[in-house]
């Protein structure tokens, strides 16, 4: 999956309506921005079955 010792950066353009909410609400789950996103990146492509049934499992997606 994602490793520590080597990271890319990956930017993308998003309205600023959605900048603020993504802010928002990773300031309220106590994270910073990269990581919301990060695993937001992460649970969808497990949805599409990118990632394995481990990975799956440990973000809480059961079964598909």
């Amino acid at each position: 999956m994602v490793s520590d010792l080597k990271q890319s950066y990956v930017g993308a353009k998003i309205e600023p309506q959605l900048r603020d909410l993504v802010k928002n609400v990773a300031k309220k789950r106590g994270e910073n921005v990269s990581t919301f996103l990060r695993r937001a990146l992460i649970k969808e492509l497990a949805e599409l079955s990118f990632l394995s049934e481990d990975t799956k499992k440990a973000i809480g997606i059961r079964g598909t």
